[in-house]
């Protein structure tokens, strides 16, 4: 029987722990006519459905109790069976993905088709008052404790054992952005390991740079290309993602990052803690 994964972030954003309790809830076919999305008109029969932390589960419970420590975010896989259908066959199936935290709800909604959807299975909701901050460059990695304001000439994170990766965030606007706050939320698919650190920047002022840096250790690391996502936050804005590449090489490739080189039109600024 047709097996479908789908993977959720669960953040918490906020400074201090939050205990989370997600359920999963299904969803009236007529419910999704209002999502205007190209499926098909039949309904699914669902044999199984649950939560799991296991990307290769194939069985968990409709509800899940998390604990997330702040400025920090766990994968979370909703893993739905289905009947087979037949070769003209096919039909949809919706499940809302509650979560439940600190006295308030919120949630995405997940759709199982078949056959599948060639459009997007998703995307993100943007906040409604985004922060300003973005990256001034792409990251890069530094030798652990090193300057992070020295940039690689190649911004490959290419170094065995301890780095530090480091995130320029500046100030684009025309005004001070104030109460600044930084934090590194995943590193995607990547197995390397952070320490979850939230920067207070303070005040940014126009063209200020602010060089947050997280210490990785990368032993054991699958290469690849990964997408990291840096969060932002500001006075009067909402917590906002910066999607962050990264490349590591394999093993037998790395090497010392040399060629280090100094920004020439940046300022940067004092970090003011943690």
């Amino acid at each position: 029987m047709p097996l479908h994964r789908f993977a959720v972030n669960v953040p918490n954003p906020a400074a201090k722990d939050v205990a989370v309790t997600l359920l999963l809830k299904p969803m009236a076919r007529a419910a999704l006519t209002g999502l205007r999305l190209p499926i098909p008109r039949g309904e699914l029969k669902v044999t199984g459905v649950g939560l799991t932390l296991d990307p290769c589960g194939e069985a968990g419970a409709r509800t899940l109790k998390l604990k997330l420590k702040p400025s920090t975010s766990v994968e979370v896989w909703v893993v739905v069976t289905t009947g087979s259908t037949g070769p003209r066959g096919g039909g949809a199936a919706a499940f809302h993905l509650v979560d439940r935290r600190a006295g308030t709800t919120g949630g995405v909604t997940v759709v199982v088709v078949d056959p599948p959807s060639v459009q997007p299975s998703g995307s993100l909701v943007k906040p409604t008052r985004p922060c300003r901050l973005v990256l001034a460059t792409a990251v890069y990695a530094v030798p652990s404790g090193g300057d992070p304001s020295l940039a690689p000439s190649k911004k490959l994170f290419n170094s065995d054992g301890a780095v530090d990766l480091v995130a320029p965030i500046t100030n684009r606007t025309e005004n001070p952005i104030e109460d600044a706050k930084v934090y590194l939320e995943h590193l995607g698919g990547c197995d390397a390991s952070f320490s979850p650190i939230c920067w207070n920047a303070g005040t940014l002022k126009p063209g200020d740079v602010f060089f947050a840096t997280w210490p990785l250790q990368l032993r054991s690391v699958l290469p690849g290309s990964y997408a990291a996502s840096i969060v932002v936050a500001s006075r009067r804005a909402d917590p906002t993602r910066l999607d962050a590449p990264i490349r590591i090489l394999e093993e037998s490739k790395r090497s010392s990052n040399s060629g280090a080189r100094r920004p020439s039109t940046r300022r940067a600024s004092t970090r003011r803690g943690t």
